[in-house]
């Protein structure tokens, strides 16, 4: 098991970006984070009015994006990645 540190920086940019997109789709399925609401918010009317909801990521990081990067890093920093064979079992 490795923590983000141990991560070499190409797996770190991909730990990142991997929270990046999951973030990404969560704001679209409706979850809020209060921090960047009103622009979510703004991101999916302007999706929905231009009828292109593919477009609500790039929207997303154009309007948010320090944050989201931000947000993401720090969940990347906080995990853990196991190695090829190991077994890692959540319990919540």
């Amino acid at each position: 098991m490795k923590t983000f540190l141990e991560l070499p920086e190409e797996q770190k940019q991909l730990a990142i970006e991997m929270q990046l997109n999951e973030t990404i789709a969560l704001c679209h399925q409706g979850v809020v984070f209060s921090d960047i609401e009103e622009a979510t918010l703004e991101v999916m009317g302007k999706c929905e009015e231009m009828e292109s909801p593919w477009r609500f990521g790039e929207f997303l990081r154009k309007e948010v994006g320090d944050w989201l990067w931000e947000y993401a890093r720090n969940n990347a920093s906080r995990a853990f990645y196991p190695e090829p064979g190991e077994i890692v079992i959540r319990l919540f």
